[in-house]
């Protein structure tokens, strides 16, 4: 018996009845369907022995290679769901022909301190930059995308992911697939880690060892016992539901769409059976500088919006509700909001950058008017002002992003639309949606500019 079906097993004597749902899907056809029973769970995955001897286990970072699988931002166009998921189905097609059985691994877990930090230091810099290199839902796309190609997928639950793959990795012999150094960080494992990979001619996988990195010893830590595991994207940690950045013109916009879709949660909450408090938390872009929206006390099971609860079953409907708000028009093919165009968010925050730039430049010039005397004080006076000549370029440089290009404004609509599909196919109920049929449905209908 392997390590997941070991946990598995254990996982079944209790009823988890928060937003993860359930425990772990014990193979790719039960885990197509997130609302199983529990029983169906006990059902047994394939454990090394059972293998053919030539058969390698290795165990994948999911998210380290997001932008290999969903494409990147730096190049024009939108997300194009079916060509990712094409690109998923090549590599683990490549996996099998070259005797290898993969296992997917995602974070889903409540973050240390230290990861907290991180965590909203990137979200700030993303709303502060306008910014948003990865499509809305990205854990939970790939995740689905796996499945559908056949592979176990699994969310950590109360573990870090690094944490948690290092362990079933090490308990099971599998090798580790890892972008991350933190794989090198663990006393005693013997897991290789590759850090990268392709495809040769013959279609076969190749992976590429990663380079050693030597942890500091005060970074070092043991392998954690077995952790639990989920099928599912949470967001909940505790009673505390946290996201992040929805869309790259959260600021240029003056939009905050998880507050737009606020009512659209709290059904989704009432209809997962949740009860307060809860606490909920994510970045808006507020009086010029990013803050974190925090409400706490909320009581789903107050909650009785009966239309709310039934747009969660149509995810279409849904999304035409609450379009006004998250567009800012009801028409999708129009061309992007700009000044010339009446956009008053953009022209209000396009007055506060030019006063922000007339400020900075008059601070920039009395800098260098009052130069000190003496080495020291000279050193220090040239490093500020190196500092303010990079706020300058960079508020100009974010002036020049007022003007919102065609690709940002794809974007934008793909995401808070994803935003809104996200939250419907996390209902409860006997349903086969998902948030990967739900987008390559809709790409089948309507072809854009498209990342391929």
């Amino acid at each position: 018996m392997d390590a997941i079906t070991q946990v598995k097993k254990e996982q079944c004597t209790g009823l988890l009845t928060s937003f993860e749902a359930l425990s772990v899907s014990p193979c790719p056809e039960s885990a197509k369907n997130a609302h199983s029973s529990l029983s169906s769970l006990t059902s047994p995955t394939p454990s090394r022995r059972c293998l053919p001897s030539r058969r390698r286990l290795l165990y994948v970072d999911c998210l380290n290679f997001a932008t290999r699988f969903c494409g990147s931002t730096s190049t024009p166009g939108v997300w194009n769901i079916t060509a990712s998921f094409e690109r998923v189905k090549k590599f683990v097609k490549a996996a099998e022909r070259s005797q290898i059985t993969l296992k997917c691994f995602l974070g889903d877990t409540a973050p240390s301190e230290e990861a907290t930090m991180k965590f909203n230091e990137r979200r700030e810099k993303e709303i502060r930059s306008g910014e948003k290199r990865v499509p809305q839902g990205l854990a939970v796309l790939l995740g689905e995308m796996f499945r559908e190609a056949g592979v176990e997928v699994y969310y950590s639950d109360n573990v870090d992911n690094d944490d948690t793959l290092a362990s079933y990795a090490q308990h099971d012999g599998a090798d580790v697939l890892s972008g991350d150094k933190d794989m090198f960080r663990y006393i005693g494992s013997t897991f290789v880690v590759y850090g990268n990979f392709y495809e040769n001619e013959q279609g076969e996988l190749r992976l590429r060892k990663k380079s050693y990195v030597k942890i500091p010893e005060e970074d070092l830590r043991r392998i954690e016992p077995l952790p639990t595991l989920k099928d599912r994207v949470s967001n909940i940690f505790g009673a505390v539901f946290k996201r992040g950045t929805v869309t790259c013109l959260t600021r240029r916009l003056s939009l905050s769409p998880h507050r737009v879709v606020t009512p659209l949660r709290r059904a989704l909450f009432k209809s997962l059976g949740l009860t307060g408090p809860i606490t909920e938390q994510w970045p808006e872009w507020v009086n010029n500088r990013v803050e974190w929206h925090i409400e706490s006390d909320i009581y789903p099971e107050t909650f009785d919006d009966e239309h709310m609860l039934g747009l969660l079953q149509r995810p279409d409907d849904a999304f035409e509700h609450f379009k006004d708000a998250l567009l800012g028009t009801n028409d999708e093919s129009q061309s992007p909001p700009s000044i010339e165009k009446g956009c008053t968010a953009l022209e209000i925050e396009m007055t506060k950058v030019n006063e922000d730039i007339h400020t900075l430049k008059n601070k920039i010039t009395s800098h260098q008017i009052n130069a000190p005397e003496g080495e020291a004080s000279q050193i220090l006076h040239e490093k500020q002002g190196r500092v303010l000549d990079d706020d300058l370029r960079r508020l100009e440089k974010y002036k020049k992003s007022l003007i919102i290009t065609e690709d940002e404004w794809n974007r934008h609509q793909f995401c808070v639309r994803s935003l809104v599909y996200e939250l419907c196919v996390s209902r409860p109920g006997d349903h086969q949606d998902t948030l990967l049929n739900y987008w390559l449905l809709r790409e089948s209908k309507s072809k854009k500019s498209e990342i391929v």
